[in-house]
């Protein structure tokens, strides 16, 4: 058998919830690793390495076995022996069972069972059906396919593990490092050039296999991680037994995963208030411990708190234990580093953030967010979040992760009514924006909380997303009648909107064609003619009255306005005033070529709302008209 031997107990038998919570708390302590957290948890429990040792490996066996118990074994009828414990599937070969006796054997002979490609696949149900097989037998039986399947894993690790050279050592973050090279280091650290030190601590980063960040975040932290490691392992023996210790661990130093305490009460079998003593009882327990430890320890993970600040990421913490000299989290020794520094907790509804206190943090954000409007100086922000403890450098990731965009140094909340969202960001950037544009800012990057993503629910069968939101289509529709029936917006296009309080001009859209028939071509007559004198005024865009019959010819009611289009630029008339008129004519003038004393003619139309212009040049001096 290979000594690097590293199959996990859910390769054997992945079914752990099953197991009652006495045979879940021996197995945990057979497989018990050092520095992992307690095996409370059923996933937690399948995630431990199985044993090399030949009586430790047969008592992991023994343990399941006894487990399953008859009512257990009715639960799991319907699966075949090879779902149960994996390690025999697509196995062949004869059935063993000289440690089981020969009662079993006949009775696999009977039924023609005697190979494991056979046996492997039936069911709980089918092998109970045999003639004399009951729960206790068949369980038996599980046990057997338990012995083997370890056989085959260890079998098939000793294939993997190469013939020469010794497979990898323990890796454990308190074995000694060299002599030889415990002493360069401290000669690197008194000589003040810190080479080989810098040239260790690279090693610790993630692209380097495990083993080797543990060495090296060992020899790193030379004796200061081993002292403060010694510390925090005395330390987690003194909350108790296996379940104190489990459920301390679980409840108060896990950051990512942390179980709820129903849950845990759920697995030990106990009420949520013994759940709660038994973490308070552990709790001071651990803390006594600390108490009478040297300050050295005290002071090392003050100053981890003080690199952390009052909420970071939990890769940034992993960084920071490792740093120390202690092991990559989840070690259950860092963790009660963190536990001492903190203690920090996990920041519900922002997966990988912890927090000294998450419910603070999170209220005092959105309020920060919220004023002014949802419109404030990113410096402001910073600021209030530095008084809250955060650390300069982890304040970017955390606004990341925070439903707002920061646009020319303001943060701006996208979060709300789509209007108020709307509002915000047209006074934050000073551009009209289209709909796709303002709807971009409120969606979500996955988090339902970022920016600049889309949403990650897929949409149901009537449009709409799983937490009640609505597709990408939907959202611009609703944002776009939002906005138009909201009098703090204009829209000014097809698709772009500003603040009112700007004073764009209303975009109009062009009237459907009511006056000619279908197909029917429409001809001067059909039109209103206008005669403009051009003067300097016009020349120089002035506006002038026009006669109210030209108006109401146009259909244009009194307090409306509409643009009219020219090839050569826009004609507004208004009927806002007492007297009808009409907007600037410079650019129609000009591109027409008209000079002082030239007549522009002008065709409107009440259906349609091109012009047709046409310009008559002024007559030569001392010539009449015909």
């Amino acid at each position: 058998m290979a000594q690097g031997w590293q199959s996990r107990l859910g390769d054997l038998f992945p079914h752990c919830e099953v197991l009652p919570v006495a045979p879940r708390r021996r197995l945990a302590t057979l497989l018990a690793v050092e520095g992992a957290l307690a095996a409370v948890l059923p996933e937690d429990l399948a995630r431990l390495p199985l044993p090399v040792a030949v009586a430790p490996m047969a008592s992991v066996c023994r343990a399941v076995e006894d487990g399953l118990e008859p009512d257990i074994m009715a639960t799991m009828g319907v699966a075949r022996l090879a779902e149960l414990v994996p390690a025999i599937g697509d196995r062949a070969g004869p059935v063993a069972v000289a440690t089981r006796g020969r009662r079993l054997q006949q009775l696999l002979e009977r039924n023609r069972a005697t190979s494991w490609d056979v046996l492997g696949g039936l069911t709980l149900d089918e092998i109970g059906a045999w003639s004399g097989v009951g729960p206790r037998t068949a369980a038996t039986v599980i046990g057997l396919a338990l012995e083997a399947g370890l056989a085959f894993l260890a079998d098939d690790e000793a294939l993997r593990t190469p013939s020469t050279g010794s497979p990898a050592g323990p890796c454990g973050a308190d074995a000694e490092p060299a002599d030889d090279l415990a002493l360069l280091l401290d000669h690197d650290r008194r000589a003040g050039s810190g080479a080989l030190g810098r040239a260790i601590g690279a090693l610790t980063g993630h692209q380097h296999p495990e083993a080797v960040r543990t060495a090296a975040a060992r020899l790193a932290g030379g004796h200061t991680g081993r002292s403060l490691l010694s510390v925090l392992d005395r330390a987690l023996s003194a909350a108790g037994d296996d379940r104190d210790r489990g459920v301390f661990e679980q409840r108060s130093l896990r950051v990512e995963g942390r179980p709820t305490i129903a849950r845990l009460a759920a697995t030990l079998g106990i009420g949520p208030e013994r759940v709660r003593q038994l973490r308070a009882r552990a709790g001071e327990r651990v803390r006594d411990a600390l108490a009478a430890a040297p300050a050295t320890a005290a002071e090392r993970a003050a100053e981890m708190g003080r690199e952390l600040g009052a909420a970071a990421t939990a890769e940034r913490a992993a960084e920071v234990v490792v740093a120390a000299g202690l092991p990559q989290l989840p070690d259950a020794r860092s963790l009660l580093a963190l536990w001492l520094a903190g203690p920090y907790q996990p920041v519900d509804g922002q997966p990988g953030w912890i927090a000294t206190d998450p419910v603070e943090l999170v209220v005092e954000t959105r309020r920060l967010l919220h004023e002014d409007g949802g419109v404030r100086l990113l410096e402001q922000v910073t600021k209030e979040l530095e008084v809250l403890g955060m650390v300069p450098s982890h304040i970017g990731a955390w606004l990341a992760r925070q439903p707002v965009r920061v646009v020319d140094g303001l943060v701006v909340l996208t979060a709300g009514p789509p209007a108020e969202m709307a509002e915000r960001v047209l006074s934050a950037t000073g551009v009209a924006m289209t709909t796709e544009e303002l709807s971009s800012w409120a969606r979500s990057d996955g988090t339902r909380h970022g920016i600049d993503g889309v949403d990650s629910d897929p949409p149901t069968t009537d449009g709409s997303t799983t937490d009640g939101s609505t597709t990408h289509g939907a959202t611009l529709d609703g944002l776009r009648a939002a906005l138009q029936a909201d009098r703090r917006f204009v829209q000014t296009s097809p698709e772009h909107f500003e603040l009112t309080e700007w004073g764009a001009t209303p975009y109009r859209a062009p009237a459907p064609a009511r006056g000619a028939p279908p197909g029917r071509r429409v001809t001067a007559a059909h039109r209103c003619w206008l005669h403009v004198e051009v003067d300097e005024e016009v020349l120089a865009g002035s506006p002038a009255p026009v006669p109210v019959p030209l108006v109401e010819a146009l259909g244009l009611r009194r307090g409306a306005r509409r643009s009219f289009s020219t090839r050569c630029g826009p004609v507004a008339l208004t009927h806002d005033a007492a007297r009808p008129a009409r907007g600037s004519l410079r650019p129609v003038a000009l591109a027409a070529g008209a000079g002082v004393g030239d007549t522009l003619v002008l065709g409107f139309h009440p259906d349609h709302d091109d012009v047709l212009v046409r310009l008559e040049p002024a007559m030569p001096a001392g010539t009449t008209a015909p």
